[in-house]
C-alpha cells in the first residue's frame, strides 16, 4: 500500500482481532486466505478475513487498525482512504447453509 509513516512517532495499532472458527480444517490439506479492507473510518480501518479449505469458510477474522501519535488516535492523511478503498469488501449477512 505504501501507507506513509513520518518522523513524528505515528505508528499503526492492532487494536482489535476478532477470530470465529466455523468448521474444523485437516492437515495437510491447503489453506486458503481471502483479505480485504472492511469498514474505513477516519483514524482506524479494519481487515477482514476469511480461510477456506476444500471451498468450506473455516473460519473469518476481523482485525482493527488505528493510526496513532504520540498522543493516542489521530486523523489519517486523507490519501490513505484512497488507497484502502479499491481493496474495500462489500460484507452482507447471508445465511449459513450446513
Amino acid at each position: 500500500l505504501d501507507l506513509f509513516r513520518d518522523n513524528r512517532g505515528i505508528r499503526w495499532l492492532i487494536a482489535n482481532v476478532d477470530i470465529a472458527y466455523l468448521a474444523e480444517a485437516h492437515y495437510p490439506a491447503p489453506i486458503t486466505i481471502a483479505s480485504g479492507i472492511g469498514r474505513i473510518g477516519g483514524k482506524s480501518w479494519n481487515i477482514v478475513s476469511a480461510a477456506f479449505q476444500s471451498d468450506i469458510c473455516v473460519a473469518t477474522c476481523e482485525t482493527t487498525l488505528v493510526y496513532t501519535d504520540a498522543s493516542g488516535p489521530v486523523p489519517y492523511p486523507p490519501d490513505f482512504r484512497a488507497k484502502f478503498e479499491p481493496m474495500q469488501l462489500i460484507i452482507s449477512e447471508a445465511p449459513i447453509v450446513t
